[in-house]
């Protein structure tokens, strides 16, 4: 140590234990993961998406099949109608 003529007081330091800490940080989500979990996540709703777009036009194609039939039960009717009021007059 190093005393000059001004020095007054000297301090002395100890540490109680002489233990070092290392401490280390890792990423708790990696980017592969992120990426990995974003595909899935597409892929999941993306694919319940298309389900659903299916559904939608057998849906249509149900509707159009029932406004078709019911379209053609009605000339059906009105032929019939004219059919017989030619075989009754």
């Amino acid at each position: 140590m190093y005393y000059s003529d001004t020095t007054l007081l000297k301090v002395d330091v100890f540490y109680t234990r002489l233990m070092l800490k290392k401490v280390e940080q890792k990423k708790a989500y990696e980017s592969e993961n992120l990426i990995s979990d974003i595909g899935g996540q597409l892929g999941l709703w993306l694919g319940l998406s298309a389900i659903t777009f299916g559904e939608l036009i057998d849906l249509c194609v149900s509707m159009g099949r029932a406004a078709l039939d019911k379209c053609c039960d009605r000339k059906l009717h009105e032929e019939e109608k004219q059919g017989s009021e030619s075989d009754i007059a």
